[in-house]
C-alpha cells in the first residue's frame, strides 16, 4: 500500500516525538502580528512583543487484532502471519487517513479531522474542467493565505489526482488518498501541520483470552463476563495485533475545503 496520507503530509510540516508525551503544546505565530518596519537613520527601531498561539497534540492509538488457527499456519501455501501483518497495516492506514481528512472533533481516542469546524467554500461552477480546477485551487490557496498560511498542500481523491496530469505544472504539493471523498478537495498549510507518529508495533500471541467482537468489552467487568470469548491456547489458535500511535494538529485558519468540484 502507498504511504499514509498522514506520513506524506507530515513530511511537509513539523514532526515531533511522541516518546513520553502526554500532551505537547506547539507554539505558532498568528496572522497579522508583524513586528518592525522601515526607519530613518538614527531613528528608534519599532519594538513590540511577539504573541504566539498554541496547538496541543496528544498521542492517540489506532489498533486491530485478527485471529487464525494453528492448522492454517501449518498448511497455508503462503506465510499467513506475513499476510495478516500486511492486511492489518493496510487497515490501520485506512483508519488513520479516514480520521485525518474527516470533519469529526477530537476526543480521548482520536485527533480532530482536518475539516472539523471548518465551513466548506463553494466550488467553481465553470463548465470547463481546467477552468474550474484553476479557480478552485486558487480559491483554496487564498483561504490558506488569509488564515496566515504560506504554502498550501492539496489533499484529493485519486479521481481528482488524475486531473493534475493535465496541468502544465503545479506550484504546490498534492497528496492523493482514497480517504478523501471523490469530488472533495482539502487544502492545508503544510509548514503549519504538526504531527507525531511511531512505527507500527506488530505482535503475535497464542496464550491470550480475547473478546471476539468489533466493539469489545473487558473480559470481566462488574462481575459480568463478556461474550463470546476465545482462549487461544485452548482452541489452538493465534492472534496478531497491530498498534500505531499517532497525533496531529493544525492552527485555526490553516485548512480549507470544498466539495462537488467539477474536475
Amino acid at each position: 500500500m502507498q504511504p499514509l496520507a498522514l506520513s506524506r503530509l507530515a513530511a511537509l510540516g513539523r514532526t515531533v516525538s511522541l516518546d513520553g508525551i502526554g500532551t505537547l503544546r506547539i507554539p505558532f505565530r498568528p496572522p497579522g502580528d508583524d513586528v518592525g518596519g522601515w526607519i530613518g537613520e538614527g531613528a528608534p527601531i519599532p519594538a513590540d512583543s511577539l504573541d504566539f498561539g498554541t496547538v496541543s497534540v496528544s498521542p492517540r492509538k489506532a489498533a486491530a487484532v485478527s485471529i487464525f488457527t494453528a492448522e492454517l499456519k501449518k498448511r497455508a501455501a503462503a506465510d499467513i502471519e506475513m499476510l495478516l501483518d500486511s492486511a492489518l497495516r493496510t487497515d490501520i492506514a485506512s483508519i488513520v487517513d479516514a480520521a485525518l481528512v474527516d470533519d469529526q472533533p477530537g476526543s480521548a481516542v482520536r485527533p480532530a479531522g482536518l475539516r472539523f469546524n471548518v465551513a466548506a467554500v463553494t466550488a467553481s461552477a465553470a463548465t470547463d474542467p481546467l477552468v474550474a480546477m484553476r479557480a478552485d485551487l486558487a480559491k483554496l490557496a487564498g483561504e490558506i493565505m488569509a488564515g496566515g498560511g504560506t504554502m498550501p498542500v492539496y489533499l484529493v481523491n485519486p479521481v481528482q489526482m488524475t486531473s493534475f496530469g493535465f496541468l502544465p505544472n503545479i506550484a504546490y504539493a498534492v497528496v492523493d488518498t482514497p480517504a478523501v471523498p471523490a469530488g472533495t478537495v482539502i487544502a492545508v498549510d503544510g509548514p503549519a501541520f504538526i504531527s507525531g507518529n511511531g512505527s507500527a508495533a506488530v505482535d503475535a500471541s497464542k496464550d491470550a483470552t480475547i473478546h471476539e467482537d468489533t466493539a469489545p468489552a473487558p473480559i470481566v467487568a462488574g462481575g459480568t463476563a463478556a461474550s463470546p470469548t476465545r482462549n487461544l491456547w485452548q482452541t489452538d489458535t493465534l492472534a496478531v495485533r497491530v498498534i500505531l500511535e499517532v497525533a496531529w494538529g493544525l492552527p485555526a485558519g490553516r485548512s480549507a475545503w470544498m466539495e462537488g468540484v467539477k474536475w
